[in-house]
C-alpha cells in the first residue's frame, strides 16, 4: 500500500491520527522505537497512546513514516536532540542513500539470522529427542547405571548453546511466545497476511507435537536460561517452591483472556497486554518500557527458586502447548507394573508433571522433558519413548 494511502487509512476525518504510536509502527512494519524517534519522541515513550494524545499530525506521521522507510533514523535524531519535537522538511536528505543501504543491511541481517534459526532447531531438537530416546541410557547395547544416565553436563551445554545463539546473537525474536501472539494480532489487524504468522506457529506447534513440549524445554532460549539459573550449584542443593498447575494455569488463561480482549479492542482501543511484559527483549537489549526490565529482572531473580517462573507464569504459548501435549508423539511413559512407588522421579520434578503421571491423572501438569526422573529411576520403569506404545497403566485406571 503507498505511504498516503497507509497514513490516510490511519487517520480520522479531522486530520488527526487516531491510532496508537504502536498501531501505526505495526500497521507500516517498522519498530515503534525508531518511529518515536522519527517522529521527536524518546523511545521510552507510552506506545499505546494515540498520535492525537502525543499532538502527531497526518503531515508529521507521512513524514516519520517515510524517514524511517529510507534509513533517516540517526541523522534525525541528531537533529531532534538539537530542534525538539519539530518535523524539519529537508533536514536529513543527504544522509538517505547510506541510511537506506544502512536499513537494508540490517534488515537483510536480520533474515538471515531467522533463516538460521528456522533451519537450525529442527536439527538442534532432532538431536536432544534422540538424546531422550536412548542416546542417555545405552552403550554397546547395554543399559547404562543409573548414575550415568542422560549426563546432566550435555544438556547444559545444549541449553547454552541456546541461550547464546537463538536468544543474544538471533535477538529477540524469532520466539515461540512472539509466534503465537504474532498470529492474533494479525487477526485482529496489527498486521496484513495472517496465514504467514499461521505458518510460523504452525512450525513451533509442530516442534511441541514431535516431542513433549520439546521447543518450549530445549529450544526455547528464554526457557533455556531459566533452566540453566535453576540448575546453578550454588541453589542446588536449596529448597526450592513448586507452583501448583492449576494455579499457574488459571493465571495464563487470564492473562491470554485478557490478551485478546485488548488486543481485538473489545473494551474500545487496541493494545498488546504481553509487549509491556515480554522478557525476550532482554536478547535484543531492548528495554522501552520499565514493565519489560522490570519483568527480566524478576525472572533472572526467580529462576534459581522457581522452576521456569515465566513459563509457568505467563507465557501463552507454554499455555498453548500444553493442550497438545495429548497429541505429542514421544514423551515420558511409566511402567506401573515395574514401578515400587518410591516417589524418587516426583520429587526430581520441578514441577508437578511426574506426580500426576504416577497417579494417573487425566489431563497431568506440563512436563518439560528435563530429563529429571529418568536419571534417578532405580528400576528402570521410567523412560522417554513413543507415546502409542505405552507401558502399563496405573492400577484402578
Amino acid at each position: 500500500m503507498p505511504m498516503p494511502a497507509v497514513v490516510h487509512a490511519l487517520t480520522a476525518a479531522d486530520d488527526t491520527p487516531q491510532v496508537t504510536l504502536a498501531g501505526a509502527a505495526c500497521h507500516y512494519h517498522v519498530r515503534a522505537g525508531d518511529l518515536a524517534e522519527a517522529l521527536g519522541l524518546s523511545r521510552q515513550v507510552d506506545k499505546h497512546r494515540t498520535l492525537k494524545e502525543l499532538g502527531i499530525g497526518t503531515r508529521d506521521l507521512e513524514t516519520a513514516l517515510k524517514s524511517v522507510a529510507i534509513g533517516e533514523t540517526e541523522p534525525r535524531r541528531a537533529m531532534h536532540r538539537g530542534a525538539g519535537r519539530g518535523l524539519g522538511g529537508g533536514a536529513g536528505r543527504g544522509y538517505g542513500a547510506a541510511g537506506q543501504n544502512g536499513t537494508q543491511g540490517h534488515q537483510e541481517r536480520q533474515v538471515v539470522r531467522d533463516a538460521y534459526c528456522y533451519l537450525l532447531w529442527p536439527v538442534l531438537l532432532g538431536g536432544m529427542l534422540w538424546w531422550l530416546l536412548r542416546g542417555g541410557r545405552f552403550e554397546d547395547g547395554r543399559l547404562l547405571p543409573v548414575t550415568k544416565r542422560y549426563a546432566p553436563l550435555a544438556g547444559r551445554a545444549t541449553l547454552l548453546l541456546v541461550v547464546l545463539f537463538f536468544g543474544f546473537a538471533s535477538g529477540k525474536s524469532p520466539n515461540p511466545m512472539e509466534a503465537l501472539v504474532k498470529y492474533f494480532k494479525a487477526l485482529a489487524g496489527f498486521y496484513e497476511g495472517a496465514w504467514k504468522y499461521f505458518g510460523v506457529l504452525m512450525f513451533f506447534t509442530l516442534l511441541s507435537i514431535v516431542g513433549n513440549k520439546l521447543i518450549c524445554g530445549w529450544g526455547c532460549p528464554l526457557g533455556a536460561l531459566q533452566e540453566l539459573l535453576y540448575d546453578l550449584p550454588l541453589v542446588r542443593r536449596r529448597n526450592r517452591l513448586r507452583l501448583p498447575f492449576r494455579w499457574t494455569m488459571l493465571l495464563r488463561t487470564l492473562l491470554f483472556g485478557g490478551f485478546l480482549v485488548f488486543t481485538f479492542g473489545l473494551f474500545g482501543r487496541k493494545w498488546v497486554l504481553y509487549h509491556g511484559i515480554n522478557p525476550f527483549n532482554l536478547f535484543g537489549f531492548e528495554f522501552d518500557l520499565l514493565s519489560i526490565g522490570a519483568v527480566v529482572v524478576a525472572v533472572l531473580l526467580l529462576a534459581p527458586a522457581v522452576y521456569r517462573p515465566f513459563c509457568q507464569l505467563v507465557c501463552p504459548f507454554g499455555w498453548y502447548a500444553w493442550f497438545f501435549e495429548k497429541a505429542s508423539l514421544t514423551g515420558i511413559r511409566i511402567d506401573h507394573d515395574r514401578c515400587i512407588g518410591c516417589g524418587a522421579c516426583d520429587r526430581a520434578c520441578p514441577v508437578e508433571a511426574a506426580g500426576d503421571r504416577l497417579s494417573g491423572k487425566s489431563w497431568p501438569a506440563e512436563c518439560y522433558s528435563c530429563a529429571r526422573c529418568l536419571r534417578v529411576c532405580p528400576v528402570d520403569a521410567i523412560d522417554y519413548g513413543p507415546r502409542w506404545r505405552q507401558k502399563s497403566e496405573p492400577s484402578g485406571e
